[in-house]
């Protein structure tokens, strides 16, 4: 990542218009370059909702792009095995994929390619995973899946009978879950969640061991978690809303969540042909608060390419793989600038079309599972994201490849430090001071390395306008500005960032203007963080090189 130098991200303007900073337009081809094949993917599997097939694309010539003649049937009803009715979720699951089918099976199939022959249209390569065969609950319309933290399988259910999210482990390893006690209510409407879930579709697996759920009648994000280890999120505090119709963006159609390293959460709604990201800035459980929301992407936008988007994977930081059931298509949506959103022009790439010869609704994609890690260092998250430039937070970081009794040092963006093993998945680490930065953290044990980029975000503490930094918002604030702007040779505010009142990353006259009108007419109060001092929601601005009281 491109990182400025506080006096190059200092914009002086004088007026109230807003353009795009001179220097940014400057830099612009840095960071618009056309992806490599460095960010192509070999393999994709693709479940087709209408042909009721799973297709699979290989990228056999490694150009970095799927042909027409890269895609081959995986799985359809030519094969030995059970008929597909409505495949609509894969995931990858011991070396195969699980496929959900909502239709007339109401099942849960595995599927591997024994041979190598790239289907798993062979004798003995697809078999039962879960039926109405069990002695457990039957299924009415399975639907999301996703893979826990505890390598259980979680599967939403949105059946006209059945509202639930269940918990499938092959708990006698024999590569199904037909088993007694095998499959468990883990999440349903009798939950003392305030409003109940009444059609869960999408599900995601959190970093932190939690189980993300989208309910598409209401357009609520739930988060679910077995505090009191029943094994059920249905006690009391066990389900948390994290977003709902209250927020700026309301979801009519949540058809895929999807969370990444950083417990970011991608919602994807058919309808609007919406994606938005949703983050806990300010730790209080949920992404309701303002600046913690989001648009990826619009779909709605004039010239938008993706405008009915299934299912999606995560690829990457800010690479979403989509299905487009309009395009019959599979898209990439890149986040290619940094700037947390897909919404430039070059960052929406079809990945593969053939004018829906091969597939007619893609409704479901997955990656081939990597291979297992043999005794390397991991990281899957750290949390908190940011902390004080000062140092002293504690911060978690979860991953493996040590044992408690190992000696590990972390690094964060250049500075080592040493780290408490609290288990063997988890490091409790002190960050030192560093300048106000976005960087990396690297964990090292005798065994090996591993760094997670852009894992945590060094920042001053600062009251938005308090430009003199005197821990009073008051009438020379504004003041500092004016002179600023005006008078040639006048003094610099230390911290950009609190001097921007209105937050749109430049100085300018719009930010005395609104601190008059709040101190003397009314007026709205200052972007956050304020009145309290805190972290820039939104650290793509200006800066702050010194901090406030």
């Amino acid at each position: 990542m491109l990182e400025l130098s506080e006096p190059a991200r200092r914009t002086r303007r004088v007026g109230v218009s807003r353009p795009v900073p001179i220097l940014l337009g400057l830099l612009a081809p840095l960071f618009l370059a056309a992806p490599g094949p460095a960010h192509a993917q070999s393999e994709i599997l693709v479940c087709d909702s209408t042909l009721d097939s799973v297709v699979r694309l290989f990228d056999a010539d490694g150009d970095g792009a799927f042909a027409p003649t890269e895609a081959s049937i995986y799985y359809d009803d030519s094969s030995a095995g059970p008929d597909l009715s409505t495949p609509n979720h894969i995931v990858p699951w011991n070396s195969g994929f699980l496929v959900s089918d909502g239709g007339t099976l109401d099942a849960i199939l595995f599927l591997r390619d024994l041979n190598g022959d790239g289907d798993a249209l062979d004798a003995g390569e697809v078999t039962s995973f879960y039926d109405d065969s069990s002695p457990g609950p039957d299924l009415s319309v399975p639907n999301g899946m996703a893979i826990g933290s505890d390598g259980a399988l979680y599967v939403c259910d949105d059946g006209a009978t059945v509202q639930a999210v269940f918990r499938f482990v092959d708990l006698d390893g024999d590569g199904n879950a037909l088993s007694a006690g095998e499959v468990t209510v883990f999440f349903d409407i009798t939950s003392p969640l305030t409003d109940p879930v009444t059609d869960p579709e999408a599900i995601a697996a959190a970093p932190d061991g939690s189980i993300i759920v989208g309910d598409t009648a209401t357009g609520r994000i739930v988060r679910l978690r077995d505090l009191d280890g029943d094994g059920t999120a249905l006690g009391a505090g066990e389900a948390t809303v994290i977003y709902d119709a209250g927020g700026s963006v309301p979801l009519t159609d949540l058809d895929s969540l999807q969370v990444d390293a950083a417990g970011r959460i991608y919602a994807i709604d058919e309808d609007n042909g919406t994606v938005i990201r949703l983050e806990d800035l300010n730790g209080d459980g949920d992404a309701l608060d303002p600046a913690e929301l989001l648009l990826f992407y619009d779909g709605t936008a004039p010239g938008a390419l993706v405008s009915d988007p299934n299912d999606a994977i995560l690829v990457g930081p800010g690479r979403l793989l989509v299905g487009d059931g309009l395009l019959d298509a599979v898209v990439m949506l890149e986040d290619l600038d940094g700037d947390g959103t897909a919404l430039a022009a070059n960052e929406t790439r079809i990945v593969f079309e053939d004018g829906g010869v091969t597939f007619s609704t893609p409704h479901g994609l997955a990656l081939p599972a990597a291979p297992p890690p043999t005794g390397s260092v991991t990281i899957d998250s750290v949390s908190p994201t940011i902390g004080d430039a000062a140092g002293g937070v504690t911060v978690t970081i979860t991953g493996g490849g040590w044992s408690t009794a190992a000696a590990v040092t972390v690094d964060f963006g250049g500075v080592p430090v040493a780290a408490t093993v609290t288990s063997s998945t988890q490091l409790a680490v002190v960050a030192p001071s560093h300048a106000p930065a976005l960087v990396d953290v690297g964990v090292t044990t005798a065994g090996g390395s591993a760094v997670l980029a852009g894992a945590f975000r060094f920042q001053h503490r600062f009251r938005r306008g308090d430009a003199t930094l005197d821990g009073v918002f008051g009438i020379a604030d504004p003041i500092v500005v004016i002179y600023y702007l005006f008078v040639p040779g006048s003094a610099v505010p230390a911290c950009f960032d609190a001097a921007d009142t209105d937050d749109d990353d430049t100085i300018e006259l719009d930010d005395a203007i609104l601190a008059l009108d709040y101190l003397f007419g009314g007026g709205p109060p200052p972007a956050s963080p304020f009145p309290g001092a805190g972290f820039d929601p939104t650290p793509l601005g200006p800066g702050c090189v010194t901090p406030g009281p």
